[in-house]
């Protein structure tokens, strides 16, 4: 997701810097050193200023970029800083899952219940299937027939 610069300070390359200072090139949390692997993860260290939502007044938010006191920003790995973040992310995910549920929804076909079978296929037909099948299970003998025994009526 693109980052929206106009809700940040324009000073905020600065502030920035002035955090990793702070942090001496570490995260503040768990002491991974920027730029090598993390001691858990393994992966590239590269800290991240995160607005850790310290309350200042009782409407105080994380979400609110300009509020950049030292004591609400933090140097924080991927891995400290996406935890910090956990919930949001999942209500995030949870959400987006959600409206693209409801989105597809329209399209999704009907479920086949006993009452919306599908339609009657002729004794030809079902022996056609059925010497298809036995030739899939010939050639590929190695799989478990039982899926089709099971289910074929479904496809009949």
């Amino acid at each position: 997701m693109p980052v929206d610069w106009s809700r940040y300070p324009k000073n905020w390359k600065r502030i920035v810097a002035g955090i990793r200072r702070r942090a001496r090139g570490r995260c503040e949390w768990c002491g991974a050193r920027h730029g090598l692997p993390h001691p858990v993860t393994g992966s590239k260290v590269v800290l991240t200023t995160a607005h850790l939502g310290e309350p200042f007044a009782l409407d105080a938010d994380k979400h609110d970029k300009r509020d950049i006191r030292a004591e609400n920003l933090a140097a924080l790995c991927q891995k400290c800083h996406l935890n910090h973040d956990r919930d949001e992310h999942r209500e995030n995910t949870r959400r987006n899952r959600e409206a693209r549920r409801l989105a597809a929804e329209p399209m999704l076909p009907a479920f086949r219940t006993s009452e919306t079978r599908a339609p009657a296929v002729s004794e030809a037909r079902k022996a056609a299937i059925e010497k298809d099948m036995d030739e899939f299970y010939e050639r590929f003998w190695w799989l478990d027939r039982g899926w089709w025994d099971a289910h074929k009526q479904e496809y009949l």
